[in-house]
């Protein structure tokens, strides 16, 4: 008998790894081609388009408190409920406090991770490497986004769909691992989107999406149950979102369009997006509907219904021939665009580049898929479609580079509405309390609000804002005529009567001021500017009880606006009660560090309290900051 040779295992030849083919190789450049394209972005401020009601003037996240926190998840805010995203500009506050900088690092930062999540989700679904780079570069570059991540704001979009995203992943896994805690971690991000924009409720019908393209049975009892939390949660942030709007009369009944109108303009709006993904074009802050009220739709509006019946025969047609992968893609677009397409009317706008940015992924992904399928038929083609992919790229980086810039200031943001759509009056009236309230220049703001009104002679914000810069030049008549008329158009116009009040105030009025800010309380008795204004005039009146009752009260209110606490220090140094003023003054300066004035109050105090080191510091600050008086205290007891 021969022996056994032993036998020894061939040795493995290791294939060498092709770096373009490596899934970090390709995260790294999608995300430094994502960050070139937005470099002009981090040094963009914040808008009088929003920017300012939500953050810079927003009481509730000046300060990181319980109080605060509270008050973001059980109160609706400026007509919305998006207590995770105010939540996230309260967190940017405490690290930069109001610098832009901050905010719009976050933002891309947000705009980033939600890239690499898509490149997850999409690699994890189709299981091809080529599909979800084009599908995730685009999503980075696509110029329809830069509304999205270069405004502060619609930090809402990048919040939500940073949780979206992350939901549909842990979904998946639940579908191929079998494992609970996957579904509990999509439920919980699913709470975290829609808590940070109501959008976020497309989310649930997607999911059914999602088990239809992975054979799960719709009407199985578990795949039933498993939506009802879904469905349950989408729902309730429905009613919210739709009771948060009516809280500011943004859905009435006597401002929408004819229902046949609103179909017509939806099926618009569907076209429109469509059109501006594959080519971002003619892209605006504000995109007005082309028809008043009454109005006949011009013939070319009806045309865009034919788009949206050929997407019903594209439907059929993808189902009939098995072609799952587009009919998935297509209907992610669909799911995720169909709330936001006017049917029921909350904007007057009749479309806008925001609401695409997670719908546009199911377009995004056709154009993978068309990709891929070209490669297959023929794959010498394979250097020409890279070259075309890496020149659309190219496109819209250098696009939304470039779109970037337009949003730099509120002005360049208005700029480019009204050279599109001059037309759009309140454009115009944004660009004039731009002029006023960023540049200053209130001959230039009062061009733009004449413009404005001979657009919209029935816009009572206008005439509000065209009085207030007409006070700021003394034409206290111009301005008190301008807020009549404001009052006229809206007889329960509460800022009008507050400021109507400051005008008669300083035109010495006090009587006449006391009874307009007491109706803009009786119209809002939360008005806190009001009730201070109030608090102010009564003591010129040398009413010191009724002053201090109205500053405690809007203390009551809003315990974070730091003004009423300057005021009602003084109010306590009158009365000579120095331990309640500086304790007031130090409160208004610990919510606001650089007010002037508290400096200044605070510094005298100091003096008469023997503390002379700190009330000179407090004195010279004041005096840094431009505080005159502060100037003569330095001289006469610092130097």
């Amino acid at each position: 008998m021969g022996r056994d040779k032993k036998q020894t295992p061939k040795k493995k030849v290791q294939q060498p790894i092709k770096k373009n083919n490596s899934p970090i190789f390709w995260i790294i450049g999608i995300l430094t081609a994502t960050i070139i394209a937005y470099l002009p972005a981090f040094k963009n401020g914040l808008l009088n388009f929003d920017d300012i009601a939500y953050v810079s003037e927003n009481p509730y996240i000046q300060q990181f408190n319980w109080n605060n926190i509270v008050t973001l998840f059980s109160e609706f805010y400026y007509g919305g409920y998006y207590p995770l995203t105010l939540l996230s500009f309260m967190i940017d506050i405490q690290l930069g406090g109001l610098d832009p900088a901050i905010f719009h690092f976050t933002n891309i930062l947000l705009h980033l991770a939600t890239t690499l999540l898509i490149f997850v989700f999409i690699r994890q679904l189709f299981d091809r490497i080529e599909i979800a780079i084009i599908a995730s570069l685009l999503f980075g570059l696509h110029s329809l986004h830069v509304e999205s991540v270069a405004w502060v704001t619609e930090r809402k979009d990048v919040l939500y769909a940073f949780f979206f995203f992350a939901s549909l992943i842990s979904y998946n896994l639940y579908l191929s691992k079998k494992k609970q805690k996957y579904f509990v971690w999509a439920l919980y991000l699913f709470l975290m989107s829609v808590l940070s924009k109501t959008m976020a409720v497309a989310l649930a019908p997607t999911l059914i999406l999602l088990d239809w393209y992975q054979g799960r049975k719709l009407l199985d009892k578990k795949v039933i149950l498993e939506k009802i939390p879904f469905f349950a949660i989408g729902i309730l942030f429905g009613i919210l979102a739709i009771l948060s709007q009516s809280s500011i009369g943004a859905i009435a009944e006597e401002n929408t369009l004819p229902i046949v109108h609103r179909f017509v303009f939806a099926c618009y709006g569907f076209s429109m997006y469509i059109l501006k993904t594959i080519i971002p074009f003619g892209l605006s802050a504000f995109y007005p509907y082309p028809v008043a009220i009454g109005e006949s739709i011009p013939a070319v509006y009806w045309l865009s219904t034919l788009p949206l019946i050929a997407s019903v025969f594209l439907l059929i047609y993808l189902f009939k021939k098995k072609l799952n992968d587009y009919a998935f893609a297509f209907l992610f677009f669909v799911l995720n665009i169909i709330l936001v397409l006017q049917i029921l009317q909350i904007n007057d706008f009749v479309m806008a580049d925001r609401f695409m940015y997670v719908a546009s992924l199911g377009l995004f992904l056709i154009l993978g898929f068309l990709y891929r399928d070209a490669l297959q038929k023929n794959k010498s083609r394979l250097n020409l479609l890279r070259g075309a992919v890496l020149v659309y790229a190219i496109f819209l980086l250098f696009q939304t580079n470039k779109r970037c810039e337009v949003w730099k200031d509120s002005v360049s943001v208005w700029n480019d509405v009204i050279d599109k759509y001059p037309e759009v009056y309140k454009a115009w009236n944004q660009r004039g309390m731009a002029k006023a309230d960023e540049l200053g220049d209130y001959t230039a703001a009062l061009k733009d609000y004449n413009q404005a009104i001979k657009l919209n002679p029935n816009f009572a914000t206008t005439y509000l804002n065209r009085g207030f810069v007409r006070m700021q030049q003394g034409d206290t008549r111009g301005a008190i005529e301008d807020y009549d008329k404001a009052i006229e158009l809206l007889p329960d116009y509460a800022m009008a009567f507050n400021n109507r009040g400051i005008t008669k105030a300083n035109s010495g009025d006090i009587d006449g001021a006391i009874q307009d800010f007491g109706k803009a309380i009786e119209i809002d008795n939360r008005y806190v500017s009001a009730i201070t204004n109030r608090g102010l005039a009564l003591a010129s009146k040398q009413d010191w009880e009724a002053s201090m009752a109205d500053y405690n009260k809007a203390i009551e209110i809003e315990p974070s606006y730091y003004a009423v606490y300057n005021y009602r220090g003084l109010s306590y140094t009158r009365e000579r009660k120095i331990n309640e003023a500086l304790a007031d003054f130090n409160t208004c300066l610990e919510l606001m560090p650089d007010h002037a004035e508290a400096l200044y109050n605070r510094g005298v105090i100091r003096l008469q309290m023997n503390q002379k080191k700190s009330a000179c510091e407090d004195l010279r600050k004041s005096a840094n900051l431009g505080f005159e008086r502060a100037y003569g205290m330095l001289e006469q007891y610092c130097n």
